[in-house]
């Protein structure tokens, strides 16, 4: 098969490690693999050579992308929905006619709800889109509707954990696969000695990693790590909390804390440095509690810990509901800083059962969590795919010739022929005057009336939404349909479908679409017979009737429809 794989981070990002191990096993298993990333692509070097092709959303824009058999990609699968994913995957989707996958491998709801501390996911689901694009300021986040809503359009969802299947559509074909591990991480280095040395640790002191970035999300969980090497301290322990990885969230300690806490800060650091660091720690942490967000993710980190055969401590949650406690890992209960410290202590007072975790940790990872596996679980999830043959396509404006607000770029349009469905636009008729909205409405009242005066009811709310390529325009005229229709074509619309008021032989707001016959363009449409009687219950007052239908002669309105259309 040809597969388009789209990472939402450069290959320095975990996640596009994940790509690049699966593309490198789909490979060998015999597919033509392209993986997207949204900038840097020659970071793909910090993974060795890649046997896939490798390059940027740029590039796959202005096309780039070739299948060695010159055929369109069969699947293209994007890492999360999160909007720049989304954008590229719709896009591509667009223009190859092919189906998509989404993938999850976090909260992505949670992640937003804890970056907007005092709202809720559902209090800003609610708000407007515009308001929503003010509040989630990042294109690197999921925005609540536009993510459902490409979920729901994709051919196949996949994640790392079981949980995570909540968010895939009703009906959806689903597939659960755990991650593997490095291979480079799972034989030990020979210089340990020289790498505690050169980070700065003491020949005689305990180290304790911790790798990974800090976000919002997790802030909370390392402040409690850092409180438990302080506790340690106390209680007569010689130990370091080492840490790599960026820090997007403030943990709320300043260098002189963290000296005297005894951490070390080592930042971001090359991925071939990281085998020789986590050999030359003597117990690995990942904290966190048991919640919404935690629940919901598979921590990359934690394939490599436990295939290095050190000691693991982690919360029972995610992966580590699978592992046995006191078995394959140290499980926290309360996850504070007390529960921490006693679980590192736990581990320090016994060296022999510390031993016998790494060592059973170390056969679950060998066994359980590895890229030759996963590769084989995602081949047979795409060939039974294959096999239902999805048509679940997802137009976007990008694929339209259109460049989005947030600069995504643009494409060539494609031909109407070419949809799978036709979009067709309702066209109301009442943008002009006409004599009963006089005397029922007030002088010279059309739905521009309505339109002028929409108030502002909160903050951010886009009102009035005033017009913008045609102003306001006067259906009476029929240059203005024929501008309509180029508008139309332009944006993928196939036809407009006219409301049509017939009451028992008598027409209204019918100028439009007798112009359109006399001199509109060439350009499809249809009729709709709005058949319900006019009052003025849409401005509250429905006790008064304008204008009665009484369906006495519903056979008039096709005779009609026969001799004009």
């Amino acid at each position: 098969m040809n597969l388009i794989l789209v990472s939402h981070c450069n290959f320095l990002g975990n996640s596009a490690m994940h790509v690049f191990a699966l593309a490198q096993e789909l490979t060998a298993l015999g597919h033509d693999c392209w993986v997207l990333v949204p900038d840097s692509p020659e970071t793909v070097a910090s993974h060795g050579k890649p046997d896939f092709q490798v390059d940027s959303y740029e590039a796959a824009i202005d096309g780039v992308i070739a299948f060695k058999d010159g055929r369109k990609p069969d699947f293209i699968h994007g890492w999360t929905p999160r909007d720049h994913v989304r954008e590229i995957v719709l896009t591509l989707s667009a223009t190859f006619e092919a189906p998509y996958l989404v993938h999850m491998e976090d909260h992505e709801e949670q992640i937003v709800a804890d970056e907007n501390p005092g709202l809720s996911f559902a209090e800003i689901s609610a708000l407007p889109d515009e308001a929503i694009d003010g509040i989630i300021a990042s294109r690197y986040r999921s925005h609540p509707t536009r993510a459902h809503a490409f979920i729901q359009g994709a051919a196949g969802y996949t994640c790392l954990i079981e949980p995570l299947t909540q968010f895939a559509a009703q009906g959806q074909k689903t597939l659960v696969f755990w991650p593997g591990f490095d291979p480079g991480f799972a034989n030990a280095p020979k210089n340990r000695a020289a790498t505690r040395e050169k980070y700065g640790f003491e020949r005689d002191e305990t180290i304790v990693l911790y790798s990974g970035n800090v976000h919002a999300s997790i802030a909370d969980d390392v402040s409690k790590l850092y409180g438990a090497i302080a506790l340690l301290q106390r209680r007569g322990r010689k130990i370091r909390l080492a840490r790599t990885g960026w820090d997007f969230a403030d943990l709320g300690f300043d260098d002189a804390a963290m000296k005297r806490m005894r951490v070390a800060n080592l930042g971001f650091l090359p991925r071939e440095d990281m085998p020789a660091l986590l050999y030359a720690s003597d117990i690995l942490v990942q904290p966190g509690k048991v919640n919404p967000f935690n629940n919901y993710r598979f921590p990359s980190k934690l394939p490599e810990f436990l295939v290095s055969g050190r000691p693991v401590i982690l919360p029972d949650s995610n992966i580590g509901v699978h592992l046995t406690d006191g078995v394959e890992a140290v499980k926290l209960t309360r996850s504070d800083a007390f529960d921490i410290a006693d679980c590192i202590e736990a581990v320090l007072d016994s060296p022999d059962c510390g031993r016998a975790l790494g060592q059973a940790g170390r056969a679950f990872a060998q066994d359980k969590l590895t890229w030759a596996g996963a590769g084989k679980k995602l081949d047979g999830f795409y060939k039974s795919l294959l096999k239902s043959r999805p048509k679940r396509v997802v137009r976007h404006p990008t694929a339209l010739g259109v460049t989005t607000t947030s600069g995504a770029p643009a494409v060539k349009p494609l031909e109407p022929s070419k949809f799978p469905v036709d979009l067709i636009g309702f066209y109301l008729p009442q943008y002009h005057p006409v004599p009963e909205n006089d005397v029922w409405w007030g002088k010279g009242f059309t739905e521009w009336t309505n339109v002028a005066r929409a108030p502002k009811n909160f903050e951010l709310h886009d009102q009035p939404r005033l017009p913008t390529d045609l102003g306001f325009y006067d259906l009476r005229l029929p240059e203005i349909m024929h501008q309509q229709s180029e508008l139309a074509r332009h944006y993928g619309v196939s036809g407009f479908c006219f409301y049509h008021y017939w009451f028992d032989g008598r027409r209204l707001l019918e100028t439009p679409v007798d112009n359109w016959l006399k001199q509109g363009p060439d350009f499809p449409f249809m009729i709709c017979w709005a058949n319900e009687p006019w009052s003025r219950r849409w401005d509250g007052s429905d006790a008064e009737m304008l204008l009665e239908q009484p369906y006495s002669t519903i056979h008039g309105i096709f005779a009609w429809t026969e001799r004009r259309c």
